[in-house]
């Protein structure tokens, strides 16, 4: 067939192909990226075509996986015609195949992958209903390969559709609804009520392990710590609950709770000597790529609101409470007590009242001292890689000839605040 067509238009064949993978192209950037919220309010309008648009988007991933396969069809064909008009010009096969290779892929990625998916992208709605008749038609050719994909099914079946991408796709459709709402100027739909509508619906897209307070933050006690000194931990913290650790931070063991240990203690002084495990209840541990608003439906039922959260291989990534649920819905919730963050403040010569998320250079430049540290950035972070662990409301520790005490904490989750630094005199840092 290929061999009664001249060099020249077997070129000419490959360059059309190339259109032709590059109308592809568009068609499937298109149906990748337009809504059905958007398909809807297009049939609404009375756009021509706009139902058989509809109708494609219903099984999209069969839609995308038609675009791919006729893109990869006339690839191949151009490929062929482009090496045979290459022969056909003089050349050896091996060089034939060596330029079409390289003169048809650089045509495949200016003119396909980048100018057809970019229009299909940036104009989904037009594209789509300009490309439906033809994207239609190749769903209707596809009919006669139904016997290979049947066989490659039973082969390799696939398996059931990511539950987290369905929900995406539901969760931008009707962002586009509460946008277009919002805009409607007969519709009383503030920002606020917007920006929480929006956050309810991100968060069924959530993973728990983006909302965490990372074990690197937790704040613990272990099994061999008397009530008494948890006491102490619970009052330092300001939290309500804290897990019990075994061996270390992958060996939760359970999860002590401040009332708990105050009842028991209440009608039994004696049990402020005894280790916290008599106390302690069951942890319940979750896994880090489960969904928030999955996680806050069982906390909601029947689950404790503390959750030890965990990787695929046992070990602790953090922990989430039902109040770090919440925050994602309504926003940080403030304590009444915290304040607005202050500029540093000298009490004396060589004192001050500085806030924890103060850069390192500022505090060189306040106490008139060189603190070079590559592995933290802020007071904050030097006192705690002093500690080797999260400074709690009176925390303190001497390093880079300064002594950093912990004055204030804020937050629910009782983050250090203010901190109070103190230059120390050089006879006193040597020491």
């Amino acid at each position: 067939m290929f061999s009664q067509i001249p060099a020249s238009g077997l070129l000419a064949l490959a360059i059309v192909l190339v259109g032709v993978d590059a109308v592809w192209a568009a068609a499937l950037g298109a149906f990748q990226t337009l809504s059905h919220a958007r398909a809807q309010v297009l049939v609404e309008e009375g756009r021509r075509r706009a139902s058989l648009v509809r109708l494609l988007l219903e099984d999209r991933e069969h839609t995308v996986a038609i675009c791919q396969s006729w893109r990869l069809f006339a690839q191949v064909l151009a490929a062929t015609c482009m090496t045979l008009a290459m022969v056909g010009f003089g050349l050896t096969w091996w060089v034939a195949l060596l330029v079409s290779l390289l003169v048809l892929g650089a045509l495949l990625l200016i003119f396909a992958t980048f100018a057809g998916m970019r229009v299909g992208h940036y104009r989904p709605e037009a594209t789509a209903l300009w490309l439906s008749k033809m994207v239609n038609f190749g769903l209707k050719v596809s009919v006669l390969y139904r016997p290979i994909e049947w066989i490659v099914q039973k082969i390799a079946p696939l398996g059931p559709a990511d539950e987290a991408a369905s929900r995406a796709e539901i969760a931008e459709d009707f962002r586009e609804m509460v946008d277009e709402m919002a805009e409607e100027e007969n519709l009383a739909f503030e920002d606020e009520d917007r920006q929480i509508v929006r956050s309810a619906l991100e968060l069924g897209t959530t993973l728990v392990r983006e909302i965490i307070v990372p074990r690197t933050d937790m704040v613990a006690v272990e099994t061999t710590t008397l009530a008494r000194e948890a006491f102490e931990v619970f009052i330092q913290s300001g939290f309500s609950r804290i897990p019990v650790l075994g061996e270390d931070a992958d060996d939760v063991r359970g999860i002590l709770y401040l009332k708990d240990v105050i009842s028991r203690c209440f009608s039994r002084p004696e049990l402020m000597d005894h280790p916290v495990p008599e106390m302690m209840r069951e942890a319940f541990f979750v896994p880090e790529v489960m969904l928030a608003d999955d996680l806050m439906r069982q906390m909601q039922a029947d689950a404790p609101h503390i959750a030890v959260v965990v990787d695929e291989w046992g070990g602790t990534v953090g922990l989430v409470t039902i109040e770090d649920i919440l925050e994602e819905l309504v926003g940080e919730v403030t304590d009444e007590h915290d304040r607005a963050e202050q500029e540093p403040e000298q009490l004396s010569a060589d004192t001050w009242l500085v806030p924890a998320r103060l850069g390192l250079d500022d505090l060189a430049e306040l106490v008139d001292l060189e603190i070079d540290d590559d592995e933290v950035d802020t007071a904050g972070g030097l006192l705690a890689k002093a500690l080797g662990k999260v400074p709690l409301l009176g925390s303190h520790a001497q390093t880079r000839g300064l002594e950093i005490t912990v004055k204030e904490v804020a937050g629910r989750r009782r983050q250090m605040d203010t901190l109070l630094v103190k230059r120390l005199d050089k006879e006193t840092d040597e020491e």
